[in-house]
């Protein structure tokens, strides 16, 4: 197992993270569900240095805040850290900032599971 416990990330806020081109707001600002995937990227790259290759993880738990704008052009920097790790759940604590801003914090978990069974079940429609 690796001794990496966090990993961080730049994103540039472009014009399809805005909250009014992803119908999450009519606002020009870095749109909740973009800082969400973001969150969840770094976090998967992160609990790839976990598991082995026949496994992958799966968002399962998201309790984010949303605390402070970015517009479009601004760098964000998001980190995930290890929090937990139990072998079939992997729990992070994920934050990101803008210069020295905090833009959202909280708590992010993702589920171990079998990638050739996953995939299975996912091309027979889950049966």
């Amino acid at each position: 197992m690796s001794q990496i416990r966090s990993f961080m990330k730049n994103y540039t806020v472009e014009e399809r993270h805005l909250a009014k081109n992803v119908g999450s707001g009519d606002a020009s600002v870095l749109s909740t569900p973009s800082l969400i995937a973001f969150m969840e990227e770094v976090s998967h790259s992160l609990a790839k240095e976990f598991l082995d290759k026949s496994k992958t993880s799966v968002g399962t738990r998201l309790d984010i805040y949303h605390v402070s704008t970015a517009y479009e052009g601004e760098t964000v920097e998001v980190e995930s850290r290890l929090i937990s790790s139990d072998g079939r759940r992997l729990i992070f604590y994920v934050q990101a900032k803008s210069g020295d801003k905090l833009l959202g914090f909280g708590i992010h978990e993702r589920a171990v599971v079998d990638l050739e069974k996953f995939s299975r079940k996912e091309s027979s429609g889950g049966k």
